[in-house]
């Protein structure tokens, strides 16, 4: 998990941010967590696995909600 710091008016703060990946090997390439994704940080074709662009993904966490297959881990 990457954590963060932020200074704000209640002062300092520590959150915790996810980082998800997907498992290849249990990919179906069902396209669902594509088409869920609030920041389109999955990219892949259908029936192929997917993969996560952490720079574009902020760890809301509906990919990992989404899937059926446990295709989507924290790491």
């Amino acid at each position: 998990m990457k954590s963060i710091f932020l200074i704000g008016d209640v002062g300092l703060m520590f959150v915790n941010i996810r980082t998800f990946k997907i498992d290849i090997t249990n990919c179906t390439g069902c396209h669902i967590c594509v088409t869920k994704c609030p920041e389109n940080a999955i990219l892949g074709d259908k029936l192929k696995p997917h993969v996560i662009i952490n720079d574009k993904c902020t760890g809301c966490g509906i990919c990992f909600e989404v899937c059926k297959f446990s295709a989507v881990i924290i790491v």
